[in-house]
């Protein structure tokens, strides 16, 4: 465009948190806005690729918008960065190629128009990515907006020796996959055996980020009559929001155990 005028392609670039702090392996929202005022044909869009991070497509809204006094449609694409390592993040510009099909008032019909030839890029967006802090004090690094611990237990107050009881708990990260969220640690449970079962997760997103859920199933065994306390159970995780460690916690669950109604075998005569 001449100076002065409304470019009729532009593209827009927005990174969330605006100033961060940035984690290394914590979310990062990255959203791309497309410009244009007439129609756009043949047009394609360079992906996001910056090095040492992954990269994953949320969403893609259309919607309609003014600026500078200027109507223009607009796409919007919402991006998740994951940083695999700390240092300087770049993510280089995008380029978007296409046709501009102008409107033409002075005929009604011209089938022979293929518009005319268009390229634009966005800026480069540099970043700065935080390591673990020195101060998180947790076995595993859990970076997330937000973190919930939830269970649910098999058996009612009540069960017998040798009758194993289940207990799942449920981990569910905002802007975290779920290949990321570990079990938070056992105490050691005194007259009873623990099977842990094979972890489940799925990895979704609510347009903007990324919600990771796992599930931790465990078998437990008691092997003495009385109370089996399934113990108070941590995990530490670090608050991207408010840039601290948290702890979710999740309270004990106490049950009766009856003695088994089964008769032992005596043993053989000598």
């Amino acid at each position: 465009p001449k100076p002065g005028e409304t470019p009729a392609v532009f593209i827009e670039v927005e990174v969330y948190p605006h100033d961060g702090p940035y984690y290394v392996h914590a979310q990062l929202l990255l959203t791309v806005r497309v410009f244009y005022q007439q129609s756009l044909t043949e047009a394609a869009i360079s992906q996001p690729e910056p090095a040492s991070a992954a990269v994953r497509l949320l969403d893609e809204v259309p919607f309609q918008a003014d600026r500078a006094g200027e109507h223009y449609r607009v796409l919007e694409r919402h991006y998740a960065i994951f940083p695999e390592r700390s240092g300087p993040l770049v993510i280089p510009p995008m380029t978007l190629s296409g046709r501009l099909v102008e409107r033409r008032t002075d005929k009604l019909w011209q089938p022979s128009v293929r518009g005319r030839r268009i390229e634009v890029s966005s800026d480069k967006v540099e970043l700065t990515i935080n390591p673990k802090p020195a101060s998180y004090s947790g076995t595993d690094w859990i970076p997330a907006r937000s973190l919930e611990l939830s269970q649910t237990v098999s058996s009612s107050d009540t069960l017998t020796v040798g009758e194993p009881v289940t207990r799942t708990i449920m981990v569910d990260a905002v802007g975290l996959e779920e290949n990321m969220i570990t079990a938070p640690a056992w105490p050691e449970i005194k007259d009873a055996r623990i099977y842990p079962d094979q972890p489940q997760g799925i990895s979704r997103n609510d347009g903007k980020w990324v919600l990771g859920h796992k599930e931790f199933r465990y078998a437990v065994v008691p092997e003495k009559a009385g109370e089996l306390v399934l113990p108070e159970l941590k995990l530490d995780w670090w608050d991207t929001q408010n840039n601290r460690q948290q702890t979710a916690v999740l309270p004990e669950q106490r049950l009766r155990v009856l003695p088994s109604s089964v008769v032992p075998v005596p043993p053989p005569a000598p």
